[in-house]
């Protein structure tokens, strides 16, 4: 079952709700230039799988939901395999 919100919506939505400007979050992540916070948060921009871990860190969000997002939207496949039902068997 896909998450109920797409990755990007995601991003935005829990950006703003731990306080932090666009730019704030580009210094935590370490990318040198703003404007790709908003492509990520506009979809046009593929988020780094590498730092799904520091936004959950800076931003309070479940690393699991965030993650669970990160591969519906852009993986899946995978996030079939991974969080299907029978999954948890195997």
């Amino acid at each position: 079952m896909p998450s109920e919100v797409s990755f990007p919506h995601m991003l935005k939505t829990y950006r703003r709700a731990s306080s932090l400007s666009q730019t704030e979050l580009a210094h935590v992540l370490g990318i040198p230039v703003t404007q790709v916070i908003n492509q990520y948060e506009a979809g046009t921009r593929r988020f780094p799988i590498e730092k799904l871990v520091v936004f959950a860190e800076a931003t309070g969000c479940p690393p699991r939901t965030l993650i669970r997002a990160w591969l519906d939207d852009y993986a899946p496949d995978v996030a079939m395999v991974i969080f299907s039902p029978s999954s948890a068997t195997t």
